[in-house]
């Protein structure tokens, strides 16, 4: 089977480090990058199987993103799975991604095991015992 390309889009370091670090745990080979025009960038020059957006990011927020990459999509006939991830607390977050074009949103902190299950659903993909245990 091959291993799914991620492109994850987060501005914090941290949280680009984070997810550097569970890439083998969720099964996927991790693209990551730190804002709009580089997940766009990299959108065009890579296949991506799924998309992990962070929303609140300066300058280009990741609903502009996702409207960006659906718009790429449109073009290549083709529907890639978007992930909105967000430590907002404000009601209505959700309905904005699924607005932008998200499929899903999964709210900070997460669980890695919601995090691995919601990124397999939007694969497509039943989770089983393979691929790394849980790093925590």
């Amino acid at each position: 089977m091959d291993i799914p390309t991620a492109l994850i889009v987060d501005d914090r370091e941290d949280q680009r480090k984070l997810y550097g670090m569970v890439e083998e745990y969720l099964q996927v080979r991790a693209l990551i990058v730190s804002n709009v025009q580089e997940a766009l960038d990299a959108f065009k020059s890579h296949t991506i199987d799924i998309v992990l957006l962070d929303v609140k990011m300066p300058e280009r927020d990741g609903y502009e993103c996702a409207r960006l990459i659906r718009e790429m999509d449109a073009k290549e006939d083709r529907h890639t799975p978007i992930l909105g991830v967000s430590a907002s607390v404000f009601e209505g977050d959700a309905d904005k991604c699924m607005v932008a074009g998200m499929d899903a949103f999964i709210r900070k902190p997460f669980s890695l095991t919601d995090l691995k299950n919601t990124v397999h659903s939007l694969l497509g993909r039943s989770i089983s015992g393979g691929g790394a245990a849980n790093p925590w």
